[in-house]
């Protein structure tokens, strides 16, 4: 039976299923006093989210999912002056219509997505203007922890409006673990191990299910150490939760604060490295025994980094503090993280310095924080986040049809397959999706997805999920860049050349002839995306005497061949999901 929507709980972030009992807690001393003396909890800055969601549908990117409506929570705190309610981007991943309520309050208010962070999955919400005082009124937002994370074995309370009920709840637990996890979300578990940004993150032992996410964790003082946004299977594991902790969302809050508003994002190591645990390879390296650090094995293309540092280097400071061959670093002077951890800190522009050694000479290079450059980037939820220019719809994917063949960037094919599907993707779009790089900042791999059935196309069925690398003889940059020649193809056959070694021709005149008729046998909508559509038309004018590189206003930096080679089976990839947090 399904529950009236307002009981309904999100099931992104936390274990499906249904409540489950936590293991017996032994017996606490009572807590100090929290900062509001009259209640033993402040639950008042707790508020319980209501999202109703329509997500694309990737398989045929011109529709949408049926809605669906889910819930989380989220805490009042302070950001840049003003109360604003923070939660998780999943809790609201794909939203239409938001409301927020206030515990024993029983009015609905209408809420404004103000910012969406996917890599940290938070988002920061508000009501109508109209109705910001009345809602904020008597409530004393909670601080934000100044600590980077809560101690081990810090006792701590969760409050939120987990499933099996409509009131707030309450759970204590301790802090189990600290250490580096990956946060934008895997919806393919073959992702995790090799992409995704990985920041700190806090586990816990306190009971998390269904809604707890985006509610706030507590301290021995009433303030924030963080917003649960995960949980582990049930059958993995029992009573594991994590948490962000408070060093991220201050990153977040600070962030829009120094960018007006506009959400810029975490920085990231500009290379790829190996460790150097074994001794031949520190002998091989030429590394003396007072020398630890990574390898430097690819340093990427669009970086400040790339023509300073070079493969075989080995780094062995940030910004004064030794990394060691395990490429951890020293944590809070008695625990290690990744010294990826290091960079995550910083925001970008940021300048840092790196000791680096090569071939035995010492030298430092000095770098400025950059976001990561992601050949195909991770999924981002479809949203619309208010600004003073109207709510602006994101996420929604990108498509190009001609002749019944359908076109879409990887990111978006890939998003294509469910999770009982994965083991249909291709491999070598698995391997260019986790360790692609882009060569120019626009690039894209842009994918033949599926054929609608025509006579025009017939005997091509065998070249879907493969990648377009030209088009009569020009080489693809992106989706954009497709559209526009074929769009403007003047010859009489329109060439498709496949990462497969086959052609794809269609002759033109039959080719527009029976798009058309296609689409309204299919029911497409429409032959491509709306943002494609504006990128051509602005390409329709000087047809014959406008450069394709002038339209797309992109350098003409030559098409990168250099496709990875690797072939990955995908039972290893089986091991990835092992011990992460379970994440839809």
């Amino acid at each position: 039976n399904k529950l009236p929507p307002e009981e309904r709980s999100s099931g992104f972030g936390i274990e499906k299923g249904r409540p489950r009992k936590s293991a017996p807690t032994p017996q606490r001393p009572p807590r100090p006093p929290v900062t509001n003396p009259d209640d033993n909890v402040p639950l008042g800055p707790v508020v319980k989210v209501y999202t109703v969601s329509s997500r694309p549908n990737y398989k045929l990117p011109w529709q949408d999912l049926d809605p669906e409506e889910f819930s989380g929570s989220g805490a009042v705190i302070h950001a840049n002056g003003k109360p604003r309610v923070l939660t998780n981007a999943h809790v609201i991943d794909g939203h239409t219509f938001v409301r927020v309520r206030k515990q024993g309050c029983p009015k609905f208010y209408i809420a404004r997505v103000l910012a969406v962070a996917s890599d940290c999955d938070c988002a920061l919400l508000s009501v109508a203007e109209s109705d910001e005082d009345e809602f904020f009124r008597d409530m004393e937002p909670f601080v934000l922890s100044d600590r980077n994370a809560p101690d081990l074995q810090e006792e701590v309370m969760v409050l939120g409006y987990p499933t099996g009920g409509d009131s707030i709840c309450c759970t204590e637990g301790i802090v189990s673990r600290v250490e580096l996890l990956q946060y934008d979300s895997p919806h393919h578990y073959w992702s995790g191990e090799f992409r995704g940004l990985h920041l700190l993150c806090v586990q816990i032992d306190a009971a998390v299910n269904n809604g707890n996410s985006g509610g706030p964790v507590l301290g021995d003082h009433g303030e924030i150490v963080g917003i649960v946004f995960a949980g582990l299977d049930s059958g993995e594991a029992e009573s594991v939760g994590y948490v962000i902790p408070s060093e991220v969302l201050r990153h977040f809050v600070d962030d829009l604060r120094r960018n007006d508003g506009h959400y810029v994002g975490f920085p990231w190591v500009p290379f790829s490295y190996q460790t150097c645990d074994n001794p031949s390879v520190r002998e091989w390296s030429g590394l003396s025994a007072d020398v630890t650090g990574v390898r430097v094995t690819d340093v990427d293309a669009l970086s400040d980094a790339f023509g300073r540092l070079q493969y075989g280097d080995v780094v062995s400071e940030i910004n004064g503090i030794h990394v060691a061959n395990d490429g951890t670093v020293l944590f809070r002077g008695r625990e290690r993280v990744g010294f990826e951890y290091l960079i995550s800190r910083l925001f970008v522009g940021d300048k840092y310095v790196l000791g680096v050694n090569r071939a035995g000479k010492k030298f430092i290079v000095e770098l400025q924080a950059r976001t990561k450059n992601y050949l195909a980037p991770p999924p981002v939820a479809a949203s619309r986040v208010s600004s003073s220019q109207g709510d602006i719809v994101k996420g929604w994917p990108s498509f190009f049809t001609f002749a019944g063949l359908v076109f879409v960037a990887l990111e978006d094919y890939l998003q294509s397959f469910t999770h009982e599907e994965d083991r249909y993707i291709p491999s070598k779009m698995i391997v260019k999706f986790c360790q692609g790089k882009k060569s120019f900042p626009d690039e894209q791999v842009v994918v033949l997805m599926k054929i609608l059935a025509d006579e025009v196309n017939v005997g091509y069925e065998l070249q879907t999920d493969s990648q377009v690398i030209s088009v009569n003889d020009v080489a693809v940059r992106n989706l954009r860049h497709l559209a526009v020649l074929v769009e403007t193809c003047s010859d009489r056959f329109l060439r498709f050349q496949m990462d497969n070694g086959s052609t794809v021709v269609i002759d033109m005149l039959k080719g527009r002839n029976a798009s058309q008729q296609i689409l309204e046998r299919y029911r497409v909508r429409a032959p491509m995306s709306d943002d494609i559509l504006e990128v051509v038309r602005s390409a329709s004018v000087p047809l014959n005497t406008q450069p394709v590189e002038d339209v797309l206003a992109v350098p003409s930096t030559p098409f990168s061949t250099a496709f990875l080679t690797k072939v990955i089976i995908m039972s290893q990839f089986e091991m990835c999901c092992r011990e992460k947090p379970f994440i839809l």
